[in-house]
């Protein structure tokens, strides 16, 4: 069970607080992914980064931790320009990745605590949410003939990644947030966020980024400061799609999004809206 998700616990103080209990956690992985692993021969010579990548690209938290395990293998300036899951297999090598995503907690041990309070419906809404920006990412950064779309695509699973480990880490938290949410029509998730935790989970994710040294081209698409960059328009625009319509396509935010996406890859509205709902 996950020590930080107990109610017992007090909830940390500021940014340096939170920070500290994410950076230091030692973050599940999903168990499908588990099981998956599970299945890979280390001593199998046909076994390369990209058939490993296979089994974790749609999986965050695998994500994440392999990006860490490249930042904790050397100085920063070695690891600049490693940006895709492959590359980083390659710079770890298979066996000790495989070896790292192996001894990693699974999801379902993590909240064992947690069987039937929502908690892991609460995270695996986030993953899925995550899941659907990543394809309509990738999808629109080829239309766009990016050569960047692994990237891109990676940059919007992790989009929300603080979200997916606060229900991990601190679900009374999370479930707060979602209540007050619930419970307020028109409030804003950062205006919750504050009130529950004291900071916003964006301002998190960037001190985690930072931390934990995430690929630079990752970070910067992830955030949503540079408006004007296509790369971030198209990650903030897919994080977008996937929240306004993971309950269906009648969304009145939709109609405005498909403008945007509209002016994003030089189509009308019709065509926008039928690209976005044919993934």
């Amino acid at each position: 069970m996950n020590p930080n998700s107990t109610p017992f616990t007090p909830a940390p103080t500021g940014l340096a607080g939170w920070t500290r209990l994410f950076a230091d956690a030692n973050l599940p992985i999903l168990t499908e992914t588990a099981s998956a692993l599970a299945e890979l021969d280390p001593d199998d010579d046909r076994l390369d980064a990209h058939q490993l990548v296979l089994t974790i690209h749609r999986d965050p938290f695998a994500a994440l931790k392999t990006y860490r395990a490249v930042a904790g293998a050397g100085p920063p300036r070695e690891f600049n320009d490693i940006e895709t899951l492959t590359a980083s297999a390659v710079m770890l090598g298979v066996p000790r990745l495989l070896t790292a995503l192996r001894d990693a907690p699974t999801l379902d041990d993590y909240l064992a605590g947690h069987a039937a309070d929502g908690t892991r419906d609460g995270v695996m809404r986030v993953v899925d949410r995550a899941r659907r920006a990543a394809d309509f990412a990738y999808d629109w950064a080829l239309r766009r003939q990016d050569l960047d779309a692994e990237v891109i695509a990676m940059a919007a699973l992790l989009h929300d990644f603080a979200e997916m480990l606060l229900w991990c880490l601190r679900p009374n938290e999370a479930r707060a947030i979602q209540h007050a949410l619930a419970a307020t029509p028109g409030l804003r998730s950062a205006e919750a966020q504050r009130a529950v935790l004291g900071i916003e989970l964006n301002e998190l994710e960037s001190a985690l980024m930072r931390r934990w040294r995430l690929p630079e081209l990752i970070t910067l698409i992830t955030q949503d400061h540079d408006v004007a960059h296509v790369r971030v328009r198209n990650v903030r625009l897919a994080v977008a799609v996937a929240r306004h319509s993971s309950e269906g396509w009648q969304n009145p935010a939709l109609p405005d999004d498909f403008a945007e996406l509209a002016d994003l890859l030089h189509v009308n509205a019709g065509q926008a809206r039928h690209i976005a709902m044919s993934l």
